[in-house]
């Protein structure tokens, strides 16, 4: 007797769950009801809660890697040219979503509630790493720092925008003349 659902139907369903009802409601029990199955067949794939969550957020990170490959494109440009280039993309409403998740992971890795503790941490490096391709260095600077500086940037903007609208967000990064 084989399996109704494959591992990635499993993990469709899953990132579709968080990308509606948030992170911190992804449960076996809670995916299955919403799937018509049972949770040992999740189980059978995710074999703890810590795995679905974790292949959860890989998966979304995938996401967010390609916005990100379509916000900052191919060529190294310096880091004030960079965001500007990145804030259209990276604001728009087509990517909400993948952003509204990933502050999300972030607030509760600040709480310290695992496994999201030590995702967070993981997927910022990550996302440090696969900027410093993208970054003309200025002088007297490094790659990593200038990557950091990027994510502050963009992702202080994207807080204003998540929490106090387009509108907000627009202005404020008008005022930083990105």
């Amino acid at each position: 007797m084989g399996y109704r659902y494959s591992r990635d139907e499993i993990l469709v369903a899953a990132v579709e769950a968080v990308a509606e009802d948030g992170l911190s409601t992804l449960t076996f029990g809670r995916l299955a009801k919403r799937m018509g199955i049972s949770d040992r067949a999740i189980v059978y794939y995710f074999p703890s809660k810590a795995d679905l969550i974790s292949a959860t957020i890989a998966a979304i990170g995938a996401e967010l890697i390609d916005v990100l490959d379509d916000a900052f494109g191919s060529e190294p440009l310096a880091p004030t040219q960079l965001i500007r280039r990145a804030w259209p993309t990276v604001s728009a409403p087509s990517n909400e979503t993948v952003f509204r998740v990933f502050f999300e992971l972030v607030g509760l890795s600040g709480a310290g509630i695992e496994p999201f503790a030590t995702l967070a941490p993981a997927l910022l490096n990550a996302w440090a790493e696969w900027l410093v391709p993208h970054i003309e260095v200025p002088d007297g600077s490094t790659a990593k720092s200038e990557s950091y500086r990027i994510m502050a940037t963009l992702d202080g903007l994207l807080i204003i925008q998540v929490q106090l609208g387009p509108d907000a967000a627009a202005g404020a990064a008008q005022a930083m003349g990105v």
